[in-house]
């Protein structure tokens, strides 16, 4: 049985990738306006926000794939740990 977690993952990755680029951009336009000491923490601020981007990226990219829960006499089990209980709860099972 797969569920996806789509929803969620797609979101998280756009907020994550567009922020990302904004704070890319205001980062370069700093680092253009900026002498000595300022353009250091903008290329500190630059690397920071293109780490948001490729965390973004990967949240869209396994926005693609299916969860696995597991069902046994415990209950039911989430192996991956990405959503929460009030979010499975909303799972119908048939």
């Amino acid at each position: 049985m797969e569920f996806t977690t789509a929803g969620r993952l797609r979101s998280e990755g756009r907020r994550y990738v567009v922020w990302g680029l904004c704070v890319e951009a205001a980062a370069v336009v700093g680092m253009l306006s900026a002498h000595g000491e300022a353009r250091d923490s903008a290329l500190f601020i630059m690397v920071a926000a293109a780490v948001f981007v490729v965390a973004g990226f990967r949240s869209l990219r396994r926005s693609r794939t299916a969860f696995r829960l597991r069902v046994d006499a415990d209950g039911v089990t989430l192996l991956e740990g990405r959503l929460s209980w009030s979010q499975i709860d909303g799972v119908a099972l048939w």
